[in-house]
C-alpha cells in the first residue's frame, strides 16, 4: 500500500513538476526533501534531483546528510558543478575555509561562467581574512553578471547580487581602514545557503 501511494505521488509529481525544476522558494524544505527522496527511490541516478535534495537538507542545517548526498553525486560524476560548489558551502559552514576554497576553485574550473560561485569564493577568502582576494572574487561575480552572453538572471540570483554588493562594500571599507573583518561576514556566509539556487 505504501509503495502504491508513493508511486501515485511520484507520477503526479513528475507530471506537474519536471525533474529539472528548481526548488521553489515557496516550497518548504521539509516538503522538498520528501518529494526528492520519493523521486530518488525510483530514479536514484538523477544527480540533479540529488543535488536539490542536498541543498534542501543544507538549508535545514542537516549538514551531514547534505554532504552524503553531494558525495554520492560526485562519486557518480566527479565533474558535477553543482555538487562541487555545494560541497564548498558545506565546508564553509563548518569553518573549513581552506578546503572550501579548493572546492570553489574546482567548481570554477568546471564552469567558470557561473556567477555565484565567485561570491562563494569571496566568502571563503573572507573567512581566511584575505580581503584583497575576497574583493577580487566579489568583483568578478558582479562583472560576470552583466556580460552580454550571460543568460537572463532569475529573481533569486538578482536578489543574491544585492547581497554581493553589500559584502563588497564592507570589504572595500575594511580594506580602506585596514581593519579586521567585521561581524557582518560570518552572518553572510552562514546565510549564503538560504538563497543558493540552481538555474535549470
Amino acid at each position: 500500500m505504501k509503495i502504491a501511494i508513493s508511486l501515485i505521488f511520484t507520477i503526479l509529481f513528475c507530471a506537474v513538476r519536471p525533474a529539472t525544476a528548481h526548488i521553489s522558494q515557496d516550497m518548504p524544505d521539509a516538503v522538498a526533501e520528501m518529494e526528492y527522496r520519493i523521486l530518488l527511490d525510483f530514479q536514484p541516478e538523477k544527480n540533479d534531483v540529488r543535488n536539490k535534495l542536498g541543498m534542501a537538507l543544507f538549508r535545514m542545517k542537516k549538514i551531514d546528510q547534505a554532504e552524503k548526498e553531494f558525495k554520492i553525486v560526485l562519486a557518480n560524476d566527479p565533474k558535477n558543478f553543482n555538487a562541487t560548489d555545494a560541497m564548498g558551502l558545506v565546508l564553509l559552514k563548518r569553518g573549513e575555509a581552506r578546503k572550501a576554497l579548493a572546492q570553489f576553485k574546482a567548481a570554477i574550473a568546471i564552469k567558470s561562467s557561473d556567477i555565484l560561485v565567485y561570491y562563494h569564493l569571496g566568502l571563503a577568502y573572507i573567512q581566511l581574512k584575505n580581503l584583497p582576494m575576497a574583493q577580487a572574487a566579489l568583483k568578478a561575480c558582479l562583472k560576470k553578471s552583466v556580460l552580454p552572453d550571460q543568460p537572463p538572471l532569475n529573481k533569486q540570483v538578482r536578489k543574491k547580487l544585492l547581497k554581493v554588493k553589500e559584502t563588497l562594500a564592507q570589504v572595500n571599507k575594511d580594506l580602506l581602514t585596514s581593519s579586521t573583518p567585521t561581524v557582518l561576514y560570518p552572518q553572510m556566509y552562514c546565510n549564503v545557503n538560504k538563497s543558493y539556487r540552481y538555474v535549470s
